[in-house]
């Protein structure tokens, strides 16, 4: 029991005299997102007392705490990009094939989502629809569409990542003309 005051305390003082400079350093790494640096730091502070309360022997506790501290940016920003990309689904709805945007970064109208929906579909070939269809609706396996459309899972492995790219790039075409 005296282990754990001792650690708690070692704890205690080890945070105190650290929390300053990780906090600047989370200042200077997320400039850009400042709503986020207290989520950062009490991220940081968890993670410290999960290691004292297991019983964790940390050598070099500072080392430890700043290594930590850029771990946990590190995946902010993995977690902040992934809120900025655009994802694009498939939907059938009365016989009617569309596909539903959302832009989690951009702030646009449902007009204008329509809007870019609609185009975007356009722009697709019926090949590529249908091999959307197959993949999204149907939800068949990459070997089942390999043996309907008579060719190798490589082909339709390549053409579905061709597919998302091309749909990636005009959602992101169709939204810079309304910004």
């Amino acid at each position: 029991m005296d282990t754990q005051i001792k650690d708690m305390a070692l704890f205690e003082d080890l945070w105190k005299e650290c929390e300053p400079s990780l906090r600047g350093i989370c200042n200077r790494k997320l400039s850009s997102y400042p709503s986020e640096i207290d989520d950062v730091i009490g991220d940081t502070y968890l993670a410290l007392c999960n290691a004292v309360s297991k019983g964790v022997e940390i050598e070099n506790p500072k080392a430890w705490l700043y290594g930590t501290l850029n771990n946990i940016i590190k995946l902010k920003y993995a977690e902040l990009d992934r809120k900025k990309k655009t994802y694009i689904r498939l939907e059938r709805v009365e016989n009617e094939l569309f596909y539903d945007v959302d832009f989690d970064s951009h702030e646009l109208s449902d007009e204008v989502l329509n809007s870019i929906k609609d185009e975007i579909v356009e722009e697709l070939l019926d090949c590529e629809k249908t091999l959307l269809i197959l993949l999204y609706e149907k939800k068949l396996k990459i070997k089942e569409i390999s043996v309907i459309l008579n060719t190798t899972e490589a082909a339709i492995k390549q053409k579905h990542y061709r597919l998302k790219r091309k749909i990636k790039l005009l959602a992101k075409e169709k939204i810079k003309n309304f910004e």
